[in-house]
């Protein structure tokens, strides 16, 4: 993946001071190669999911926002939404928007939410066709289940 100056330089930030936070020999050997690669202006495929990860703490902790301003936390997440697991993020949201869109025009007969597990999050919408039940938790998004008639 090829890095643009304004990820590069956040990334140098970023990955420096996750290096500087871990202490298993073999992770820092991983981000000290990440580092490197980022130095470079590109992160080979083996390196992405250390990316992911730097990315999404930074990102979830406010971190980004805080050192880097908005700039720099619009920058994270549009090179987080170019990784792997960003994609499957946006896939799994498209699903469930997808989903939501074929409840336009029908009346709600009930919507509620649960917390089956700490986290974890359910929401179900009812209307007089059919039950939608979507699961909201740290991986995303995703269309539980789905009844109708």
């Amino acid at each position: 993946m090829k890095l643009t100056g304004d990820e590069r330089e956040l990334l140098m930030t970023e990955v420096a001071q996750a290096l500087d936070h871990v202490r298993a020999p073999e992770m820092r050997v991983t981000y000290g190669e990440l580092l490197s690669a980022v130095d470079q202006g590109e992160i080979p495929d083996d390196l992405l999911p250390p990316l992911e990860t730097v990315l999404e703490i930074g990102l979830q902790s406010g971190r980004v926002r805080k050192v880097h301003l908005a700039p720099g936390e619009t920058a994270a997440r549009r090179l987080y939404a170019r990784t792997p697991k960003g994609k499957a993020l946006q896939g799994a949201t498209d699903e469930v928007n997808e989903a939501l869109r074929a409840l336009k025009g029908h009346v709600v007969e009930e919507i509620s939410i649960s917390q089956p597990i700490p986290g974890s999050f359910s929401l179900l919408v009812e209307t007089e066709y059919g039950k939608l039940q979507l699961r909201l938790d740290r991986d995303g998004v995703r269309l539980q289940s789905l009844e109708v008639g």
